[in-house]
């Protein structure tokens, strides 16, 4: 009897547990309806995310940034529900895990940027003007060449001069189609150096770059003891739902001819990574200063690989006058003396990266761009 009886208040017990689960998955269903997210929010911040991330915060630098003391769960964990926003943050809205009232994880991630993002802009409206990304013939020239990479599934070499742009350039080009697309867009940068100048080392940055650098895909990204037919299959399937993506490799002129020398095993990287090209998975714009078509066209049995590259081959261009009248406008600097000292400097050696570099370095010094603080500030360096 009293067994009997035992038995019976455990299945009240269950049956209560029970009910109680299922009314507080009512209750959540009843408070995803009566507050439905704001889809314009959700745009508005993940485009400045994105243009944030252009101007050189990496998503786990955010991450680190954003997450509040509060936060029960590891950095990693953070991290990782950021990058799952940013494609998107449906999943994400489900009322918070310990009561209702708790706040949803894309809420939190919501209010812990918009309080960012205003920390940023009273900062920066303190210091002195930067007006960020212009738009100038360099850019659009390489616009050009990543379209051709894209679209035809080549590898393309862009080849632009020291301080045109190349890195700031391709930043905007992938915060630009991020804003457009969202980030699931099919568009994925790295950057060479000589920390990782090889076919694998290479490719595990590739794979990273596509699963978003979040805390898991380091961990799930491939390892050097991997065989390289292994990391490129990870790569390929990857791609079977992704077809016409884009892989932008800046500081590309690691693999050819690097401070005058060769790289001895350049023609096999480049080689190994045409590879992806041939297969249709996606278009690779190599963002180098010309040593890469240079490195094939004078390497031993390279023939068909520079015949290859000579017809896929954009050449950026030097900054112009009129991308430095760009320049200008942006930045509130206007003058006859002013002009010919900036056109001096942004179409000289330095290029823009110099130009831009003085006037910053002025308005820490003076009040005002003027051709006199300019000369002074070039007179202190």
């Amino acid at each position: 009897m009293l067994e009997q009886t035992t038995l019976e208040s455990k299945a009240e017990m269950d049956f209560t547990a029970m009910d109680e689960a299922l009314d507080a998955m009512r209750r959540r269903s009843k408070a995803r309806e009566a507050a439905p997210y704001d889809l314009a929010r959700y745009e508005s911040l993940r485009n400045r995310l994105a243009d944030e991330m252009a101007r050189g915060f990496s998503l786990m630098a955010i991450a680190n940034i954003t997450r509040s003391n509060d936060y029960r769960g590891p950095s990693a964990s953070w991290l990782d529900t950021l990058s799952t926003w940013t494609k998107g943050s449906e999943r994400l809205r489900e009322p918070g895990r310990y009561s209702i009232d708790d706040p949803s994880q894309a809420e939190r991630i919501e209010t812990a940027l918009e309080k960012w993002f205003c920390e940023l802009d009273a900062e920066r409206a303190s210091k002195p003007l930067d007006p960020g990304f212009v738009e100038t013939s360099v850019f659009k020239n390489m616009f050009r060449g990543f379209k051709m990479a894209e679209e035809e599934s080549e590898m393309v070499e862009i080849a632009c001069p020291p301080g045109s742009g190349k890195t700031t350039n391709a930043a905007h080009y992938l915060a630009q189609r991020r804003k457009a697309e969202g980030f699931n867009c099919p568009v994925w940068l790295i950057t060479l150096s000589e920390s990782n100048i090889s076919q694998k080392l290479i490719t595990i940055d590739i794979t990273k770059a596509m699963k978003g650098n979040t805390m898991a895909a380091l961990d799930s990204s491939g390892h050097k003891e991997d065989s390289q037919y292994v990391l490129d299959g990870n790569i390929e399937e990857m791609c079977q739902n992704v077809r016409g993506g884009l892989l932008i490799i800046d500081e590309a002129q690691h693999i050819g001819v690097f401070n005058g020398n060769a790289r001895t095993n350049g023609l096999n990287i480049i080689n190994g990574l045409r590879v992806f090209c041939d297969r249709g998975l996606f278009g690779i714009a190599l963002l180098s200063n010309g040593e890469v078509y240079q490195r094939a066209a004078h390497g031993k049995n390279s023939t068909q690989l520079s015949s290859r590259m000579e017809h896929w081959r954009v050449n950026a261009g030097k900054p112009t006058e009129n991308d430095v009248d760009l320049i200008m406008s942006s930045w509130g600097v206007s003058g006859k003396l002013e002009r010919e000292k900036s056109i001096e400097l942004g179409t000289g050696k330095g290029g823009l990266r110099t130009l831009i570099n003085l006037y910053r370095r002025t308005l820490k010094e003076f009040p005002e761009i003027t051709y006199a603080s300019m000369t002074s500030t070039l007179t202190v360096c």
